[in-house]
């Protein structure tokens, strides 16, 4: 199933990330410490842990029972819980503060897990949690309410920003940083990877004291908080255009529309969907909900999810489907997606053939160029009669917004076509789109790049230069670098070791996808087999297409599809990749790393040859 897709960030906590073995050279960050930060374990320890949490969040929830504990643990190890209230979440810089307000009275602790344990984080439900913990209550509301407070939480923030951290949880282990909730073993294994790192200082002669400072003064400092991004505004209306063959629940006529981009495969859509679904009980014929598809590219299932969808819907399922698969946990392997569409009636081949058709694919192509169209950035985003809702919100909330938007459609004159065409007729019919990031200009230092022993490399280990490139599987550029390098090796010979590195690219639908068939194929030795398929059909480059050459590859089907669908085979180095990449600042393909040197982009053989031969002098 192959589209292009114009890529947008998505909201969720992914869980999975790059694994650590100790080794110094791992990227790490100056997390700066904060002594008024609420902490778990002990107060100056080697290893210091940091969890960025957001109360409204159920993958916060999880991890933060992980984070007790971890501060439960031998006193080598202490946690800093700090705090980033989340876009779309009413009242999650509520909660932030009134865990603060807690601590200021030795209360961080069951405060936290109260607020963890509810949905209710308004000013009220917050005071009546402090009542209940038997905090003193005149001096919480005060302290909620303290400017010193909400700077702390605003300060989080900020940091949250240097470092990169956009989501909820979010962990740094002496630096390095973690997404999502972890499992218990993985965290545990995390820990025992920076003991091991701590004792090999010690044995250096680092001083226990000193460890941790030791290891931040080799880190990369912080970065300076990129600048909002643009928003849309809650006060405007968008003419969100809806159309025939949209999936739609409810009445055409119906007064209110609510239009949510959505993609089936992210946590918070679920949630938002089951708010508008709860919200649409109450309403009946007055509020009717139309699904526009956006299923962003680092979800590896969604593009398939949707295609399948739209197809669905030309065979009279596309709702039921749809249903089905908002309703579920998410889809974390094909097979679900399969599953789904044998539950609803369909013939799973049927619809995959269906799928691939250009009218499907144009028509999934459309509905995300309009989210780009209309600066939809992440999912879920709801248009209610053209208004803005930016993630996830209670359904309380949401029925008084289609209250109010009934109010509005009863006031709107009658005349030609429908309310919400009525309503939309002065909305906007556009939004700036987002400012893309400055391109590296100019060669720049890199540190060195670490070539791990699964690392896929061609040429000799002791060749006198190494050159590590950062490609793309999906990006035509880095299918020229991999030509390029080719013709530098038989240039230059056993003089050059080429190293390839995982860089896929969020504006690629399927370059995550490609990146994982090229490790599934590396389990069986076939790594630069399917590398070279890859490059040369960078048009077909969905699961369908990549299952079919497999025998031409000499590759065992069954094995493989165990392998692509297995996060630690695929998932975990793809993150490990990436980390790494983008630590380095690297935000495109190809980009090359000779002998220090980070070269941006496709440059000329000759160029390649000049810095090649100044690497080996």
């Amino acid at each position: 199933m192959a589209i292009a897709l114009i890529a947008t960030g998505c909201l969720e906590a992914t869980p999975g990330a790059p694994p650590v073995d100790g080794d110094p050279a791992s990227p790490r960050r100056q997390v700066p410490r904060d002594d008024r930060a609420p902490r778990l374990g002990a107060a100056a320890a080697p290893i210091e842990a940091t969890l960025f949490v957001d109360f409204t969040c159920p993958h916060s929830r999880e991890a933060f029972e992980r984070a007790v504990a971890v501060g439960d643990a031998p006193g080598d190890v202490g946690l800093a819980v700090r705090f980033l209230p989340l876009p779309g979440n009413l009242h999650a810089a509520t909660a932030a503060r009134a865990a603060l307000a807690a601590h200021r009275q030795g209360r961080f602790l069951p405060m936290a897990r109260a607020l963890f344990s509810t949905d209710h984080h308004d000013r009220a439900s917050v005071v009546a949690l402090a009542g209940v913990l038997g905090l003193a209550p005149a001096r919480f509301e005060r302290d909620l309410d303290d400017p010193d407070v909400a700077a702390h939480v605003r300060r989080d923030v900020a940091v949250a920003r240097a470092l990169g951290v956009d989501v909820t949880p979010w962990w740094f282990v002496n630096g390095v940083g973690f997404k999502g909730k972890l499992d218990d073993g993985r965290l545990a294994a995390i820990v025992e990877a920076e003991r091991g790192y701590v004792a090999e200082l010690t044995a250096r002669g680092v001083a226990p004291s000193r460890i941790h400072a030791h290891i931040m003064a080799g880190a990369a400092p912080l970065a300076d908080a990129p600048a909002p991004a643009e928003t849309l505004d809650p006060e405007l209306r968008y003419a969100i255009p809806v159309g025939e063959g949209d999936l739609a629940f409810g009445p055409v006529a119906a007064p209110v529309t609510a239009v949510l981009f959505a993609d089936v495969e992210c946590p918070h859509t679920r949630r938002m969907w089951r708010a508008l679904d709860r919200v649409r009980t109450r309403f009946g014929t007055e509020l009717r909900l139309v699904i526009k598809h956006d299923p962003l590219p680092r979800h590896r299932f969604a593009v398939d999810a949707h295609l399948a969808l739209a197809a669905a819907a030309r065979l009279g399922h596309g709702e039921a489907l749809f249903a089905r698969l908002i309703g579920g946990r998410g889809l974390r392997r094909h097979a679900e997606l399969i599953g789904a569409l044998r539950a609803v009636g369909l013939d799973p081949a049927r619809v995959e053939a269906l799928a691939s058709a250009p009218a499907v694919v144009e028509e999934v192509r459309a509905h995300r160029h309009l989210a780009a169209r209309f600066g939809v950035r992440g999912t879920p985003t709801t248009f209610i009669n053209g208004r803005p809702v930016v993630g996830v919100i209670p359904p309380a909330h949401l029925a008084e917004l289609v209250a109010e938007e009934l109010e509005v459609a009863r006031a709107t004159p009658d005349g030609p076509g429908s309310v919400y065409d009525r309503v939309l007729a002065d909305a906007r019919t556009d939004a700036a789109p987002p400012t893309p990031a400055a391109p590296h200009l100019a060669l720049a230092e890199s540190a060195p790049v670490t070539v791990g022993a699964d690392d896929p490399t061609r040429g000799p280990v002791d060749a006198p230069v190494t050159v590590v490139a950062f490609l793309d599987f999906e990006c035509g550029h880095s299918a020229d670098a991999a030509r390029a390098l080719e013709r530098l090796r038989g240039r230059h010979g056993d003089r050059v070791r080429t190293v390839f590195k995982h860089l896929p690219l969020a504006m690629h639908d399927h370059a995550r996808n490609a990146a994982a068939a090229a490790l599934a194929a590396q389990r069986q030795g076939r790594f630069w087999e399917m590398h070279d398929w890859l490059f040369a059909n960078q048009a077909s480059l969905d699961r369908r297409a990549i299952e079919a050459a497999l025998p031409a590859l000499g590759l065992d089907p069954v094995r493989f599809a165990r392998d692509f669908d297995d996060p630690d085979v695929t998932d975990l180095p793809i993150a490990a990749a990436e980390a790494d990449g983008q630590a380095r600042g690297f935000t495109g393909t190809p980009t090359f790393v000779i002998a220090g040197h980070v070269v941006p982009g496709l440059i000329a053989d000759e160029l390649l040859d000049e810095l090649v031969e100044g690497a080996a002098r």
